[in-house]
């Protein structure tokens, strides 16, 4: 690993960090946001009503919470590290799935998912 390299990777995530931080928040200001909850709404068998008359009961929440951490955001991390990693691999001059597993390591704060190999 060079230098430069370093100099490179130590850009990428921070760039990855700003990334994913500011497609969050684009994504939670999109129209697609209402019909996500209502979709969501669906899933549990909740009405907007119905939350917004009484507090949820724990399995909507549990569902709701669960359909999020299970589905969305590892989606969306993956997504992220694919667009991410792909040209990271690209300069560095590494497989795509070593530069993939390598972002998505740094998005997910899991170092366990990084090669564990030289790159």
């Amino acid at each position: 690993v060079t230098p430069l390299g370093r100099a490179a990777d130590f850009l990428s995530s921070c760039v990855s960090f700003g990334v994913f931080s500011w497609l969050l928040t684009l994504l939670g200001g999109l129209p697609v946001v209402a019909s996500s909850k209502t979709l969501l709404y669906k899933m549990t068998g909740r009405s907007e009503e119905e939350e917004d008359e009484e507090d949820a009961p724990l399995s909507s929440t549990l569902l709701t919470f669960g359909a999020f951490v299970l589905v969305i955001m590892p989606a969306v991390f993956l997504a992220c590290a694919v667009l991410l990693g792909g040209p990271l691999a690209l300069v560095e001059g590494w497989s795509f799935s070593s530069g993939v597993f390598f972002t998505l390591g740094l998005i997910a704060h899991c170092q366990s998912l990084a090669p564990t190999t030289e790159l």
